[in-house]
């Protein structure tokens, strides 16, 4: 069982090194947003973002981000998709929808993360015709252009999330004291 894991594991470790690469990427952004608060700055408004939220509600955050940087780096890394991937994906997915679950997210999951899903295995598809059949600048151009239009539609799907979320946000009133 534990070698079956490490052999899983070692199918997805280039898409979980740029994951964990991009995660250290934004929390250091996050983390020059704070030092340099200013009162109407652009950091105030990212740093914003966590104020006021709740445990539930930042764990959702951090499943809808890890989501989002492995799927954005399985297309990066431009490597045919396995079937290791698409689990690891499901497992996301299905951690955020048991911390923030709502009929409505569970809805927005299935067609929002169906259709990412197929258009990553339209991807891996692209990938294998360029490496087995015939490399062609055509398909490995259309192969970019549909990595960039998933990774902006994944990127919609995080703000909505991010939205959705902010929306369970507790009220504080001038003193910073919870309503």
């Amino acid at each position: 069982m534990s070698n079956e894991l490490v052999r899983l594991m070692l199918e997805v470790r280039s898409a979980l090194l740029v994951t964990v690469g991009m995660t250290l990427a934004a929390y250091l952004i996050l983390l020059l947003c704070i030092r340099r608060l200013q009162v109407q700055g652009r950091g105030t408004r990212l740093a914003g973002l966590f104020v006021g939220l709740g445990g539930r509600s930042m764990l959702h955050l951090g499943f809808a981000w890890l989501k989002f940087a492995f799927f954005a780096s399985c297309l990066l890394l431009a490597q045919p998709v396995m079937l290791t991937h698409y689990l690891l994906l499901g497992v996301l997915t299905v951690g955020a929808l048991l911390v923030g679950f709502s009929l409505k997210a569970m809805l927005t999951e299935i067609v929002g993360g169906g259709l990412l899903i197929a258009g990553l295995a339209v991807c891996t598809t692209l990938l294998q015709y360029l490496r087995q059949i015939r490399y062609d600048k055509t398909i490995l151009a259309a192969y970019w252009m549909l990595s960039v239009f998933l990774i902006l539609c994944a990127a919609v799907v995080l703000m909505r999330e991010v939205i959705a979320v902010s929306g369970e946000r507790k009220d504080f009133d001038e003193s910073g004291e919870s309503e």
